[in-house]
């Protein structure tokens, strides 16, 4: 079945050879064709350039209105969710809220609610080392988050934490 380890006179060999030949020079001509193209921009492929076709327009006349806002819109978003999938790791997401939440919040919560949600009816309620006030499920989650938890009232550190 392998022609090529045919015997050197027999046809199925020497077609074998011409196969390989033609291969090769089709190759070559491929890569000739694309470097002229590149060049001159004429034939994209070696069979246009054999038969001498090329696209052309059938009215080179005629002015051709080409919007590319939304190819450009693609590619700057493209770019942006790149850019995120390459920063998103590298961001401690918890950090940024804990001093979201600080900056954001304008009055201090009062003395029965608790720092992190505000909420007036404490469920579980636990005491910081800094004092203030706050649900189990709140500060246990924040803590976990973040090792070195700032206090969201007043931003000494959070060590630990006692039920009330």
């Amino acid at each position: 079945n392998n022609w090529a380890l045919q015997p050197e006179n027999d046809w199925r060999r020497q077609a074998w050879l011409w196969s390989n030949r033609l291969e090769n020079a089709w190759k070559l001509a491929t890569l000739c064709n694309f470097l002229v193209f590149l060049y001159e921009g004429k034939y994209r492929s070696v069979v246009e350039r054999l038969l001498k076709m090329r696209l052309v327009f059938s009215r080179p006349s005629t002015a051709r209105q080409i919007s590319f806002e939304y190819m450009n819109r693609q590619l700057v978003w493209s770019e942006f969710t790149d850019l995120l999938l390459l920063i998103a790791p590298l961001v401690n997401f918890a950090k940024v809220r804990s001093h979201v939440v600080r900056l954001l919040r304008l009055k201090p919560p009062r003395g029965n609610s608790c720092g992190i949600c505000g909420s007036s009816s404490v469920t579980m309620p636990y005491v910081s080392d800094c004092g203030h006030l706050y649900c189990y499920f709140c500060i246990a989650s924040a803590k976990l988050a973040d090792d070195k938890l700032t206090c969201f009232v007043c931003g000494s550190p959070v060590n630990s934490y006692q039920r009330l």
